[in-house]
C-alpha cells in the first residue's frame, strides 16, 4: 500500500508541486513553473512585502506582481538562455587564462626572462 504525502499549509514554508500539462513530454519535471503556493499566494503576505519595498524605495518595486504566473516551458526557455550565455562568458574567461599561462610557460622554457632583463629593471 502506496501512502501520499499530504500538502502541508503554505504557513509551514512548504511547497507541492503541481502537475505539469503531459502534452509536452520533455516538461516532466513538477517543479518547472511557478506554483499557487508561492509566498506572495496570499493577499496579506502581498500587501505586506509591497509596503516594505516601497518604505525602503526598493529600485525594482515598480516590477512586483504579486499575481505574476509562468508556465514550464517559459522557465525551461529562460534557463537554457541564461545556461549559454554563463556558459560563453565562462568559457572565454577559461581560453583566456589558458591562453596565458600558455605563453608565460613558453617565455619560461624559452629563458626569455634572462635573455631579456627589462623584465625585472623598474
Amino acid at each position: 500500500m502506496v501512502q501520499e504525502k499530504k500538502p502541508q499549509s503554505i504557513t509551514t514554508g512548504s511547497v507541492v508541486p503541481l502537475d505539469v500539462d503531459d502534452t509536452q513530454s520533455n516538461l516532466r519535471d513538477p517543479f518547472l513553473g511557478s506554483t499557487q503556493q508561492h509566498p506572495f499566494a496570499t493577499p496579506e503576505n502581498a500587501e505586506y512585502w509591497s509596503n516594505i519595498y516601497e518604505g525602503a524605495k526598493y529600485e525594482g518595486r515598480h516590477r512586483f506582481d504579486p499575481a505574476c504566473q509562468w508556465d514550464a516551458a517559459e522557465e525551461k526557455r529562460l534557463v537554457r538562455k541564461l545556461d549559454m550565455r554563463i556558459m560563453a562568458w565562462v568559457w572565454i574567461m577559461f581560453s583566456s587564462l589558458d591562453l596565458i599561462r600558455r605563453n608565460v610557460n613558453r617565455a619560461v622554457s624559452d629563458n626569455m626572462a634572462s635573455a631579456q632583463q627589462s623584465f625585472y629593471k623598474a
